[in-house]
């Protein structure tokens, strides 16, 4: 099966209002929609630019922010389901810092389908710098989606550089990882290519990455769409890039390869699963099959 999937490098915003950030997106999205792409991917932190837009006071202080952020969320989700139900494609939207208890937030990244429906997958493991926040709590629950007719997983950022939770996800049946991310310097940019790059590796599954990061830091910062070093795949891990040039990487997937499904070629490289050996992967699989499925909607 073919999907045509885009992905975006871009800098972070500073909106003076919803109006000026809602014609940002829709300008963005003009050129993969322009070019029928059928899934959209969005980096990580998109919403933070709403912050911009706050009084000085409540900028300073993560609490607050977030707080005020919550009264934008019903704007931020009709904007994406709007543009998904209008455009007939799916959209990957960064993510939104959602309240989840009293005094806690967790970063979330919402799937906006052109039939309407809205899935989403929170991140699993925080960075320093989200952790010093203060208020921000990991999410416990891995998922695997039908997006377009493929099954998917996300990886929220930082959640990219750890194999056992994505190899949890792709036991379970996904084909396509995908990871929007935001990077603030140039040794995270490298780290989170690396990690998407390993994913890819050690799954034998396209890896798709999106990044926001500051002008400084963004000419050193690429999406990519990758592959694993296998038979049949790109032999750099790379299909597409933007080190070519442009905002936008687009790629279209071959999902089956030569006839051979990705669950074929991973136990045709894989001596672990050639000899049907159990272990730590096995129950993790099972405990991931157990949840993933759930869909949560609006």
């Amino acid at each position: 099966m073919k999907i045509r999937i885009a992905a975006v490098a871009c800098t972070v915003a500073a909106p003076d209002s919803f109006e000026t950030f809602s014609e940002r997106i829709r300008t963005l999205l003009r050129m993969p929609l322009e070019n029928a792409a059928q899934v959209i991917v969005l980096p990580e932190a998109l919403a933070l630019e709403l912050v911009a837009m706050l009084p000085e006071r409540e900028r300073q202080d993560p609490a607050a922010a977030f707080a005020s952020l919550q009264e934008l969320r019903p704007a931020w989700m009709q904007l994406f389901s709007a543009v998904a139900i209008e455009q007939g494609v799916t959209i990957v939207a960064g993510s939104f810092p959602v309240r989840a208890q009293a005094d806690g937030y967790r970063s979330r990244c919402d799937v906006f389908s052109p039939d309407g429906r809205h899935v989403f997958q929170d991140k699993l493991h925080l960075t320093v710098g989200e952790k010093a926040l203060g208020v921000i709590e990991p999410g416990d629950t891995l998922k695997v989606f039908d997006i377009a007719g493929v099954s998917m997983a996300i990886a929220l950022g930082h959640d990219c550089q750890f194999p056992l939770p994505v190899r949890a996800q792709c036991e379970a049946g996904a084909r396509v990882l995908i990871v929007p991310a935001r990077v603030d310097r140039h040794v995270d940019a490298l780290r989170m290519r690396v990690g998407c790059m390993a994913r890819a590796l050690e799954n034998r599954c396209h890896v798709v990455l999106s990044v926001a990061a500051a002008e400084s830091v963004l000419f050193n910062t690429e999406a990519a769409v990758l592959a694993p070093t296998d038979d049949g795949f790109s032999c750099a891990g790379v299909l597409v890039s933007t080190s070519d040039g442009g905002d936008w990487t687009i790629a279209d997937l071959e999902i089956a390869v030569d006839g051979r499904s990705v669950e074929q070629r991973r136990a045709r490289h894989d001596p672990q699963r050639q000899r049907g050996q159990g272990g730590a992967d096995d129950r993790s699989r099972q405990h991931v099959a157990r949840v993933v499925q759930a869909e949560h909607h609006a």
